[in-house]
């Protein structure tokens, strides 16, 4: 018996666990099928988020690196803690009590959730590059102070504007890939996630 124990995963007890459910109801079924696919959609629109707000932080890094301008690193950790803070209410989402008869995305590399990605980046895409055009024009490039790639943080106009573009951008990315229906609750059923975003925009 000790031998079979160690052929045992972790995870097999608990999947198998509610189908060796001594009571006369499939309720336990209803329940794995209802977690799980509200597990695997908060996870997809997870990884949606991070590979959005990945794309947009490197394209805004690498915008400024190009001009000698760096952000600061309060403003930095204030949104990586507000970041962190909207990740934990997404995954305070709740499955419905009914199940859809429409499936799920099986991948993170869907046609779909690729579709959906490109798309986005494309959008805050020309929204950063004309931001930043628009704000180039109002930093002096003979200000050593500003210009230094290594040198402290000096606020001006191109790293504010980035860093309130990058600000939307980030929240904008929970808003557009929460999914809700018909899998788990609505942003506005998420009490916690939509007050936040409210406060956010605010």
């Amino acid at each position: 018996a000790e031998e079979e124990l160690h052929h045992v995963s972790l995870g097999n007890a608990s999947v198998a666990s509610p189908f060796t459910s001594r009571k006369t109801s499939i309720r336990c079924c209803k329940d794995i099928l209802q977690q799980g696919r509200c597990t695997l959609v908060t996870m997809i629109q997870i990884y949606k988020i991070l590979g959005v707000n990945c794309l947009v932080n490197a394209l805004v890094l690498t915008k400024l690196h190009q001009k000698g301008v760096k952000q600061g690193d309060r403003q930095m950790t204030a949104v990586g803690m507000v970041v962190a803070g909207l990740f934990l209410f997404v995954t305070r989402g709740k499955p419905l009590t009914k199940i859809s008869p429409r499936k799920p995305p099986s991948s993170v590399l869907c046609k779909e959730t690729l579709l959906s990605m490109t798309v986005q980046f494309a959008i805050h895409f020309v929204a950063i590059m004309t931001v930043t055009y628009m704000s180039d024009v109002y930093v002096d490039p003979y200000d050593p102070s500003a210009m230094v790639p290594d040198g402290p943080f000096n606020p001006n106009t191109l790293n504010t504007a980035t860093f309130l573009v990058t600000v939307l951008a980030t929240i904008n990315t929970f808003v557009v890939n929460y999914r809700g229906r018909p899998f788990m609750e609505n942003l506005t059923e998420n009490k916690l996630l939509f007050r936040s975003i409210q406060a956010c925009y605010a």
